[in-house]
């Protein structure tokens, strides 16, 4: 009975060892270029609010990437904010499959979340978001949603602490404002309701205000399907010898050393003046012989590196 036991715990330690926290063994072959490449352009066409094409390959994607969270939890995004019918169920399907892979995936709990506070199931919401919470403490979105879920359940004091905390983490937020508000009329403190009011009402005029909604891009960063980053190349080869070639004097047509004035700051720049094709000179506050000082004077550039002096 002995040795039967000792078998099957070495069955059960071989097989947590072959396996990651997504199900997948770690010698898996990770996407390519491509496969990146697809991604991120369907969370182009999240952007542009073009969700049933988003969706159409981040299933792709996750079918032919089973057990890749990344495309799994987008697509669950782009079915949630696809809005068909029977959406949001499939959307909690996505997620609670990535969640039984990985239980720590934030991004699979604020769907979750966000999915069963839309369906008006605010205690089924509140585990999750209050996972996202203790897992990003500094995202506002995740405090003020699990505010919501506490002030749905009627528990008004946490969502009190919830809102105050949102606004803390982001003063611009506008409905943890109004969250904090009805929650002190619920607790009956009329007085500190008011002042919140007051701030709700100065933010509505401030362009960096802003409101969580069940909206893709107002629903938070978590709520948001994201683009995976690609190796980027190496760096350039530096090539050997200087930069620039040593300076050497311009050859003009008919110029003789010293015979230009300059008045004030001269200044030069580089134009095709004469429309050939090649790089002229504009010298600004120089002049050539016979000429006031202080004037423009042209340089045109010809054919085998010739310049001739145009006054």
């Amino acid at each position: 009975m002995r040795n039967n036991s000792l078998l099957c715990l070495l069955i059960v330690i071989l097989v947590a060892a072959g396996c990651s926290e997504s199900g997948a063994p770690p010698d898996a072959p990770s996407p390519g270029p491509e496969v990146i490449s697809t991604n991120n352009r369907a969370v182009g066409l999240m952007g542009q609010f073009r969700y049933g094409e988003a969706l159409e390959q981040f299933e792709q994607l996750s079918g032919d990437w089973p057990g890749t969270e990344e495309f799994e939890v987008n697509q669950a995004i782009a079915t949630l904010n696809r809005q068909q019918e029977g959406d949001e169920q499939r959307a909690l399907d996505l997620a609670g499959s990535v969640l039984e892979a990985n239980p720590g995936n934030l991004r699979a709990h604020y769907v979750s979340g966000l999915v069963h506070l839309y369906l008006g199931f605010p205690e089924k919401a509140l585990p999750h978001f209050s996972a996202v919470a203790e897992g990003d403490p500094e995202d506002a979105h995740a405090a003020y949603y699990l505010a919501l879920c506490h002030a749905q359940a009627g528990q008004y004091e946490a969502a009190l602490a919830g809102y105050q905390q949102a606004m803390k983490l982001d003063p611009y937020l506008r409905s943890a404002h109004y969250g904090a508000f009805q929650s002190l009329q619920r607790l009956g403190r009329v007085d500190e309701a008011r002042e919140v009011a007051d701030t709700y009402q100065r933010l509505e005029r401030n362009p960096r205000s802003h409101l969580a909604e069940f909206r893709y891009t107002r629903m938070g960063r978590w709520g948001e399907a994201v683009a995976i980053d690609q190796d980027t190349p190496g760096p350039h080869p530096v090539i050997a010898g200087p930069v620039f070639a040593g300076q050497e004097p311009l050859p003009v047509s008919g110029h003789s050393d010293g015979a230009w004035m300059t008045k004030g700051n001269a200044a030069i720049s580089v134009a095709d003046i004469d429309h050939d094709g090649r790089h002229d000179l504009f010298l600004n506050g120089v002049s050539g012989p016979g000429a006031d000082a202080g004037g423009n004077l042209v340089i045109i550039s010809g054919v085998d590196e010739t310049f001739t002096a145009d006054e």
